[in-house]
């Protein structure tokens, strides 16, 4: 059984696609790994996440900007390739 909070926050999800934001690209990021359905539950989520963490701390929303939200993004998949090409045996310069 589906909640009605449920379906709000998939159909908040779904619309975010065609914004420009940093859930936009996350959302995308997902759709293009997993494809279109999980792509909208983990968006879905992670708008439910942030609408609780705001409900309970009594908090504005602040949205990260597209620049912050890739260079995290950036900083995170170095880190990751690091750690793979060191588990590999391989030693970067």
């Amino acid at each position: 059984m589906l909640s009605n909070a449920g379906q709000v926050f998939r159909m908040a999800a779904f619309a975010v696609q065609r914004s420009k934001n940093w859930l936009a690209i996350f959302y995308h990021k997902i759709k293009s790994k997993r494809g279109t359905q999980k792509a909208v539950v983990a968006t879905a989520r992670k708008i439910a996440v942030i609408f609780y963490k705001m409900m309970k701390e009594k908090i504005k929303f602040s949205p990260l900007s597209i620049e912050k939200y890739a260079d995290g993004f950036k900083n995170y998949e170095i880190r990751r390739l690091k750690r793979k090409a060191q588990s590999l045996g391989f030693q970067l310069i």
